[in-house]
């Protein structure tokens, strides 16, 4: 979880966590407009994807939250 806080504080976003499934952590990031868009982040290969199914995109994140890659889309997988 801690690479996903270091990214949701440095692009200004928080949190809001509404259940967890696994390894798979589900939610809401809110941007400093109030904007909220669903998100889904999978601890083990840090990977987190934001927004709604068909436009979701998708980050691959390092052990310090730096955006390393764009991830192919869940459905990719």
């Amino acid at each position: 979880m801690k690479p996903f806080a270091h990214w949701a504080i440095h692009k200004q976003q928080k949190i809001r966590i509404a259940t967890r499934r696994g390894a798979e952590i589900y939610g809401e990031l809110v941007d400093l407009d109030g904007l909220a868009r669903p998100f889904v982040y999978d601890q083990k290969r840090q990977r987190l994807t934001i927004g709604e199914p068909g436009a979701e995109r998708g980050l691959l994140l390092d052990d310090y939250g730096f955006e390393q890659e764009d991830a192919p889309s869940r459905g990719a997988n």
